[in-house]
Protein backbone atom coordinates (compact mmCIF):
# COMPACT_ATOMS: atom_id res chain seq x y z
CA UNK A 1 0.00 0.00 0.00
CA UNK A 2 1.26 3.47 -0.87
CA UNK A 3 2.53 5.45 2.16
CA UNK A 4 2.39 2.33 4.33
CA UNK A 5 5.36 3.62 6.35
CA UNK A 6 3.38 6.60 7.65
CA UNK A 7 2.01 6.24 11.17
CA UNK A 8 -1.75 6.73 11.46
CA UNK A 9 -1.40 9.44 14.10
CA UNK A 10 0.59 11.60 11.69
CA UNK A 11 -2.08 11.68 9.01
CA UNK A 12 -3.65 14.96 10.06
CA UNK A 13 -2.68 18.58 10.37
CA UNK A 14 0.28 18.84 12.74
CA UNK A 15 -1.16 20.84 15.65
CA UNK A 16 2.15 22.33 16.77
CA UNK A 17 3.06 23.41 13.25
CA UNK A 18 -0.43 24.80 12.74
CA UNK A 19 0.01 26.98 15.83
CA UNK A 20 3.35 28.20 14.48
CA UNK A 21 1.70 29.02 11.18
CA UNK A 22 -1.04 31.04 12.85
CA UNK A 23 1.65 33.23 14.40
CA UNK A 24 3.34 33.82 11.04
CA UNK A 25 3.33 37.50 10.20
CA UNK A 26 1.78 37.13 6.75
CA UNK A 27 -1.10 34.97 8.05
CA UNK A 28 -1.84 37.56 10.74
CA UNK A 29 -1.76 40.37 8.19
CA UNK A 30 -4.11 38.58 5.83
CA UNK A 31 -6.55 37.83 8.64
CA UNK A 32 -6.58 41.43 9.89
CA UNK A 33 -9.13 44.05 8.82
CA UNK A 34 -6.49 46.23 7.18
CA UNK A 35 -7.00 47.15 3.52
CA UNK A 36 -3.94 47.10 1.24
CA UNK A 37 -4.26 48.78 -2.15
CA UNK A 38 -2.19 48.48 -5.30
CA UNK A 39 -3.09 51.57 -7.33
CA UNK A 40 -3.42 49.97 -10.75
CA UNK A 41 -5.17 46.87 -9.46
CA UNK A 42 -7.62 48.91 -7.39
CA UNK A 43 -8.51 51.08 -10.37
CA UNK A 44 -9.01 48.00 -12.56
CA UNK A 45 -11.24 46.21 -10.03
CA UNK A 46 -13.22 49.35 -9.29
CA UNK A 47 -13.94 49.68 -13.01
CA UNK A 48 -15.15 46.04 -13.05
CA UNK A 49 -17.40 46.77 -10.08
CA UNK A 50 -18.83 49.79 -11.89
CA UNK A 51 -19.28 48.21 -15.32
CA UNK A 52 -19.38 44.42 -14.91
CA UNK A 53 -21.11 43.89 -11.53
CA UNK A 54 -17.90 42.62 -9.91
CA UNK A 55 -18.63 42.19 -6.20
CA UNK A 56 -16.33 40.30 -3.93
CA UNK A 57 -12.93 40.19 -2.34
CA UNK A 58 -9.46 40.00 -3.89
CA UNK A 59 -6.25 39.00 -2.13
CA UNK A 60 -2.79 39.01 -3.72
CA UNK A 61 0.24 37.94 -1.69
CA UNK A 62 3.82 37.61 -2.91
CA UNK A 63 6.17 35.93 -0.47
CA UNK A 64 5.53 37.62 2.87
CA UNK A 65 4.09 40.79 1.36
CA UNK A 66 0.47 41.65 0.69
CA UNK A 67 0.27 43.31 -2.73
CA UNK A 68 -3.47 43.93 -2.67
CA UNK A 69 -6.30 43.14 -0.28
CA UNK A 70 -9.67 44.78 -0.67
CA UNK A 71 -13.42 44.29 -1.08
CA UNK A 72 -15.83 45.51 -3.74
CA UNK A 73 -19.61 45.75 -3.83
CA UNK A 74 -22.33 44.21 -1.68
CA UNK A 75 -22.88 40.84 -0.06
CA UNK A 76 -26.60 41.68 0.11
CA UNK A 77 -27.90 44.06 -2.55
CA UNK A 78 -31.44 44.02 -1.24
CA UNK A 79 -30.45 45.25 2.24
CA UNK A 80 -27.41 47.21 1.06
CA UNK A 81 -24.95 45.21 3.21
CA UNK A 82 -21.30 45.67 2.31
CA UNK A 83 -18.75 42.89 1.88
CA UNK A 84 -15.99 42.57 4.48
CA UNK A 85 -13.03 40.24 5.00
CA UNK A 86 -15.14 37.81 7.03
CA UNK A 87 -17.81 37.46 4.36
CA UNK A 88 -18.31 33.80 3.42
CA UNK A 89 -18.66 32.58 -0.16
CA UNK A 90 -19.60 29.26 -1.69
CA UNK A 91 -16.44 27.76 -3.23
CA UNK A 92 -18.04 25.57 -5.87
CA UNK A 93 -15.56 23.06 -7.30
CA UNK A 94 -12.71 24.53 -5.28
CA UNK A 95 -14.20 22.27 -2.58
CA UNK A 96 -12.64 19.37 -4.50
CA UNK A 97 -9.17 20.53 -3.47
CA UNK A 98 -10.09 20.17 0.21
CA UNK A 99 -11.60 16.73 -0.37
CA UNK A 100 -8.49 15.56 -2.24
CA UNK A 101 -6.32 16.57 0.70
CA UNK A 102 -8.58 14.64 3.08
CA UNK A 103 -8.21 11.57 0.86
CA UNK A 104 -4.42 11.88 0.93
CA UNK A 105 -4.47 12.13 4.72
CA UNK A 106 -6.26 8.79 4.81
CA UNK A 107 -3.76 7.34 2.34
CA UNK A 108 -0.88 8.50 4.53
CA UNK A 109 -2.52 6.88 7.56
CA UNK A 110 -2.49 3.53 5.77
CA UNK A 111 -6.28 3.26 5.84
CA UNK A 112 -6.79 3.87 2.14
CA UNK A 113 -5.12 2.50 -0.98
CA UNK A 114 -5.27 4.69 -4.08
CA UNK A 115 -5.32 1.67 -6.41
CA UNK A 116 -7.57 -0.74 -4.53
CA UNK A 117 -10.94 -1.41 -6.21
CA UNK A 118 -13.56 1.12 -5.16
CA UNK A 119 -15.79 -1.78 -4.07
CA UNK A 120 -13.28 -2.33 -1.26
CA UNK A 121 -14.66 0.82 0.37
CA UNK A 122 -18.13 1.09 -1.18
CA UNK A 123 -19.46 -2.46 -1.56
CA UNK A 124 -22.97 -1.12 -2.28
CA UNK A 125 -21.83 0.67 -5.45
CA UNK A 126 -23.45 -0.98 -8.48
CA UNK A 127 -21.18 -3.62 -10.00
CA UNK A 128 -20.88 -2.16 -13.50
CA UNK A 129 -20.21 1.37 -12.17
CA UNK A 130 -17.39 0.03 -10.00
CA UNK A 131 -15.76 -2.01 -12.76
CA UNK A 132 -11.98 -1.31 -12.95
CA UNK A 133 -12.54 1.82 -10.84
CA UNK A 134 -10.22 2.96 -8.04
CA UNK A 135 -9.65 6.08 -5.92
CA UNK A 136 -6.84 7.27 -8.18
CA UNK A 137 -9.18 7.43 -11.18
CA UNK A 138 -11.86 9.23 -9.17
CA UNK A 139 -9.34 11.88 -8.12
CA UNK A 140 -8.11 12.27 -11.71
CA UNK A 141 -11.61 12.53 -13.22
CA UNK A 142 -10.99 9.46 -15.35
CA UNK A 143 -13.80 7.27 -14.01
CA UNK A 144 -16.05 7.10 -17.07
CA UNK A 145 -19.04 7.85 -14.85
CA UNK A 146 -21.89 10.26 -15.63
CA UNK A 147 -20.94 13.92 -15.27
CA UNK A 148 -23.74 14.68 -12.80
CA UNK A 149 -27.09 13.46 -11.49
CA UNK A 150 -29.22 15.28 -14.07
CA UNK A 151 -30.46 12.05 -15.65
CA UNK A 152 -31.85 10.63 -12.42
CA UNK A 153 -33.14 13.57 -10.34
CA UNK A 154 -34.80 16.98 -10.65
CA UNK A 155 -32.68 18.50 -7.84
CA UNK A 156 -35.42 19.09 -5.32
CA UNK A 157 -34.99 21.37 -2.31
CA UNK A 158 -34.09 18.69 0.20
CA UNK A 159 -31.16 17.47 2.27
CA UNK A 160 -29.86 14.11 1.06
CA UNK A 161 -28.41 11.43 3.29
CA UNK A 162 -25.26 9.60 2.10
CA UNK A 163 -27.39 6.51 1.50
CA UNK A 164 -29.84 8.44 -0.66
CA UNK A 165 -26.96 9.93 -2.63
CA UNK A 166 -25.43 6.52 -3.32
CA UNK A 167 -28.86 5.30 -4.36
CA UNK A 168 -29.08 8.07 -6.98
CA UNK A 169 -25.56 7.33 -8.22
CA UNK A 170 -26.51 3.67 -8.62
CA UNK A 171 -29.28 4.74 -11.03
CA UNK A 172 -26.90 6.51 -13.43
CA UNK A 173 -25.42 5.09 -16.63
CA UNK A 174 -21.75 4.79 -17.47
CA UNK A 175 -20.33 7.08 -20.18
CA UNK A 176 -17.27 4.95 -20.84
CA UNK A 177 -14.65 2.63 -19.40
CA UNK A 178 -12.62 3.69 -16.38
CA UNK A 179 -9.17 5.09 -17.11
CA UNK A 180 -9.67 5.93 -20.79
CA UNK A 181 -10.69 9.58 -20.78
CA UNK A 182 -10.55 12.74 -18.68
CA UNK A 183 -13.99 14.19 -18.03
CA UNK A 184 -15.07 16.28 -15.05
CA UNK A 185 -17.73 14.44 -13.06
CA UNK A 186 -19.42 15.47 -9.84
CA UNK A 187 -19.99 11.80 -9.12
CA UNK A 188 -16.25 11.23 -8.72
CA UNK A 189 -16.02 13.46 -5.66
CA UNK A 190 -19.39 12.44 -4.29
CA UNK A 191 -18.00 8.91 -4.15
CA UNK A 192 -14.79 10.20 -2.55
CA UNK A 193 -16.87 11.86 0.17
CA UNK A 194 -18.66 8.58 0.79
CA UNK A 195 -15.28 6.81 0.94
CA UNK A 196 -14.05 9.30 3.55
CA UNK A 197 -17.06 8.34 5.67
CA UNK A 198 -16.55 4.60 5.26
CA UNK A 199 -12.80 4.67 5.93
CA UNK A 200 -12.73 7.19 8.79
CA UNK A 201 -15.87 6.02 10.57
CA UNK A 202 -17.02 9.64 10.77
CA UNK A 203 -19.39 11.68 8.69
CA UNK A 204 -17.72 13.52 5.83
CA UNK A 205 -18.46 16.85 7.52
CA UNK A 206 -17.14 15.70 10.90
CA UNK A 207 -13.93 14.45 9.30
CA UNK A 208 -13.31 17.76 7.52
CA UNK A 209 -13.91 19.69 10.73
CA UNK A 210 -11.64 17.49 12.84
CA UNK A 211 -8.74 17.09 10.41
CA UNK A 212 -8.72 20.35 8.45
CA UNK A 213 -10.99 23.16 9.60
CA UNK A 214 -10.39 23.00 13.35
CA UNK A 215 -6.60 22.35 13.42
CA UNK A 216 -6.01 25.23 10.98
CA UNK A 217 -8.45 27.46 12.91
CA UNK A 218 -10.59 28.03 9.82
CA UNK A 219 -13.40 29.70 11.74
CA UNK A 220 -15.31 30.88 8.68
CA UNK A 221 -15.07 27.66 6.65
CA UNK A 222 -17.49 24.77 6.59
CA UNK A 223 -19.93 22.55 4.71
CA UNK A 224 -22.94 24.45 3.43
CA UNK A 225 -26.44 23.16 4.15
CA UNK A 226 -29.65 24.09 2.42
CA UNK A 227 -31.51 25.19 5.55
CA UNK A 228 -28.64 26.37 7.75
CA UNK A 229 -26.46 28.95 5.97
CA UNK A 230 -23.47 30.49 7.81
CA UNK A 231 -24.05 33.84 9.52
CA UNK A 232 -21.75 35.89 7.28
CA UNK A 233 -22.59 34.29 3.95
CA UNK A 234 -23.02 36.53 0.91
CA UNK A 235 -26.11 36.28 -1.24
CA UNK A 236 -25.51 34.87 -4.71
CA UNK A 237 -26.36 36.80 -7.88
CA UNK A 238 -26.31 36.18 -11.61
CA UNK A 239 -27.55 37.73 -14.83
CA UNK A 240 -31.12 36.64 -15.65
CA UNK A 241 -32.87 38.11 -18.70
CA UNK A 242 -30.47 41.03 -18.72
CA UNK A 243 -30.88 41.86 -15.03
CA UNK A 244 -28.76 41.03 -11.99
CA UNK A 245 -30.98 38.81 -9.84
CA UNK A 246 -30.53 37.06 -6.54
CA UNK A 247 -30.56 33.29 -7.01
CA UNK A 248 -31.13 30.37 -4.67
CA UNK A 249 -28.22 28.13 -3.64
CA UNK A 250 -29.07 24.44 -3.96
CA UNK A 251 -26.21 22.61 -2.28
CA UNK A 252 -27.99 19.34 -1.44
CA UNK A 253 -26.61 17.67 -4.57
CA UNK A 254 -23.12 19.13 -4.17
CA UNK A 255 -21.93 16.73 -1.46
CA UNK A 256 -18.09 16.66 -1.40
CA UNK A 257 -17.92 18.13 -4.89
CA UNK A 258 -18.99 21.77 -4.45
CA UNK A 259 -20.49 22.18 -0.98
CA UNK A 260 -17.95 24.26 0.98
CA UNK A 261 -17.90 27.90 1.94
CA UNK A 262 -15.02 30.02 3.19
CA UNK A 263 -13.67 33.53 3.72
CA UNK A 264 -10.62 35.03 2.05
CA UNK A 265 -8.55 34.85 5.24
CA UNK A 266 -9.40 31.20 5.87
CA UNK A 267 -8.69 30.28 2.27
CA UNK A 268 -5.25 31.89 2.40
CA UNK A 269 -4.49 30.23 5.74
CA UNK A 270 -5.36 26.84 4.23
CA UNK A 271 -3.32 27.53 1.09
CA UNK A 272 -0.32 28.76 3.10
CA UNK A 273 -0.40 25.65 5.27
CA UNK A 274 -0.65 23.42 2.21
CA UNK A 275 2.24 25.04 0.34
CA UNK A 276 4.41 24.92 3.49
CA UNK A 277 3.86 21.19 4.03
CA UNK A 278 1.74 21.43 7.18
CA UNK A 279 -1.24 19.39 5.99
CA UNK A 280 0.15 16.46 3.99
CA UNK A 281 3.57 15.06 3.16
CA UNK A 282 5.78 16.13 0.27
CA UNK A 283 4.99 12.84 -1.45
CA UNK A 284 1.27 13.59 -1.23
CA UNK A 285 1.82 17.12 -2.50
CA UNK A 286 3.61 15.74 -5.55
CA UNK A 287 0.53 13.67 -6.37
CA UNK A 288 -1.89 16.51 -5.67
CA UNK A 289 0.06 18.80 -8.01
CA UNK A 290 0.91 16.30 -10.76
CA UNK A 291 -1.37 17.58 -13.51
CA UNK A 292 -0.08 15.29 -16.21
CA UNK A 293 -0.80 16.14 -19.82
CA UNK A 294 -3.25 18.58 -21.40
CA UNK A 295 -5.38 15.71 -22.77
CA UNK A 296 -5.94 14.67 -19.14
CA UNK A 297 -7.02 18.18 -18.18
CA UNK A 298 -3.68 19.03 -16.52
CA UNK A 299 -5.54 17.65 -13.51
CA UNK A 300 -3.71 16.25 -10.51
CA UNK A 301 -5.65 15.25 -7.42
CA UNK A 302 -8.08 18.13 -6.91
CA UNK A 303 -5.76 20.72 -8.48
CA UNK A 304 -5.00 21.77 -12.03
CA UNK A 305 -1.39 22.51 -12.90
CA UNK A 306 0.06 24.20 -15.95
CA UNK A 307 2.77 26.58 -17.15
CA UNK A 308 2.42 30.29 -16.54
CA UNK A 309 4.00 33.38 -18.05
CA UNK A 310 6.70 34.88 -15.83
CA UNK A 311 8.24 38.36 -16.17
CA UNK A 312 10.23 38.82 -19.40
CA UNK A 313 13.57 38.72 -17.55
CA UNK A 314 12.98 34.98 -17.00
CA UNK A 315 13.20 32.62 -19.96
CA UNK A 316 11.55 29.67 -18.20
CA UNK A 317 7.87 29.29 -17.42
CA UNK A 318 6.68 28.70 -13.89
CA UNK A 319 4.20 26.13 -12.58
CA UNK A 320 0.70 27.37 -11.81
CA UNK A 321 -1.25 25.35 -9.24
CA UNK A 322 -4.91 26.27 -9.31
CA UNK A 323 -8.55 25.43 -8.95
CA UNK A 324 -11.70 27.42 -9.47
CA UNK A 325 -15.34 26.99 -8.73
CA UNK A 326 -18.71 28.19 -9.96
CA UNK A 327 -22.03 27.87 -8.18
CA UNK A 328 -25.42 29.42 -8.80
CA UNK A 329 -24.53 33.01 -7.90
CA UNK A 330 -20.86 32.54 -6.98
CA UNK A 331 -17.44 32.09 -8.55
CA UNK A 332 -14.09 31.52 -6.87
CA UNK A 333 -10.48 31.20 -7.95
CA UNK A 334 -7.29 30.10 -6.20
CA UNK A 335 -3.98 30.47 -8.08
CA UNK A 336 -0.49 29.76 -6.76
CA UNK A 337 2.49 30.64 -8.98
CA UNK A 338 5.27 28.48 -7.58
CA UNK A 339 8.50 30.11 -8.80
CA UNK A 340 7.33 33.53 -7.67
CA UNK A 341 5.60 32.44 -4.44
CA UNK A 342 2.58 34.41 -5.60
CA UNK A 343 -0.97 33.70 -4.43
CA UNK A 344 -4.09 35.22 -5.97
CA UNK A 345 -7.52 34.54 -4.45
CA UNK A 346 -10.79 35.87 -5.83
CA UNK A 347 -14.12 35.20 -4.10
CA UNK A 348 -17.15 36.69 -5.81
CA UNK A 349 -20.91 36.55 -5.34
CA UNK A 350 -21.74 37.39 -8.94
CA UNK A 351 -21.50 34.42 -11.27
CA UNK A 352 -21.24 36.04 -14.70
CA UNK A 353 -17.55 36.91 -14.67
CA UNK A 354 -14.60 35.78 -16.78
CA UNK A 355 -12.72 35.01 -13.63
CA UNK A 356 -9.70 33.38 -15.31
CA UNK A 357 -9.15 36.45 -17.50
CA UNK A 358 -9.42 38.67 -14.42
CA UNK A 359 -6.88 36.55 -12.54
CA UNK A 360 -4.40 36.70 -15.43
CA UNK A 361 -4.75 40.49 -15.57
CA UNK A 362 -4.14 40.77 -11.81
CA UNK A 363 -0.98 38.68 -12.11
CA UNK A 364 0.26 40.91 -14.96
CA UNK A 365 -0.28 43.99 -12.81
CA UNK A 366 1.90 42.44 -10.10
CA UNK A 367 4.69 42.00 -12.65
CA UNK A 368 4.35 45.59 -13.84
CA UNK A 369 2.51 45.04 -17.14
CA UNK A 370 -0.63 46.85 -18.24
CA UNK A 371 -3.66 44.79 -19.29
CA UNK A 372 -3.21 43.39 -22.80
CA UNK A 373 0.50 44.17 -23.02
CA UNK A 374 1.41 40.47 -23.15
CA UNK A 375 -0.47 37.62 -24.80
CA UNK A 376 -1.84 34.99 -22.45
CA UNK A 377 -0.06 32.23 -24.35
CA UNK A 378 -0.56 29.52 -21.71
CA UNK A 379 -4.29 30.27 -21.27
CA UNK A 380 -3.76 30.64 -17.54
Amino acid sequence: MLFANVVAGQASVNADKAKQMQSASIVKQVNSTKVVLHGGIHQYLTSLADTSNFQGVVLIVKGDTIIHKSVYGKRDREENKAINFKTQYLLGSLSKSFVSIAIMQLVESGRLDLFAPVKTYLPALREDLAEELNVHLLLKHQSGLATNLDEVTRYQLTELTPGELLGLINKTKRRGKAGLKFEISSLNFMLLGLIIEQVSGKSYEAYMKEHLFKPLELSYTGISHLFNPPANKANGYRLVNGKVRRVEDIVSYSYATADMYSSVGDLFTWAYALQHGLIVSKQSMNLLFNGGIKEHGNYGYGFRTQSYLRPDVYMDAGKLIRHGGVMNGFCANYHYYDKDDLTIIILNNYRNLKILDITFTLKEFVYGYVPGQRKNKYNE
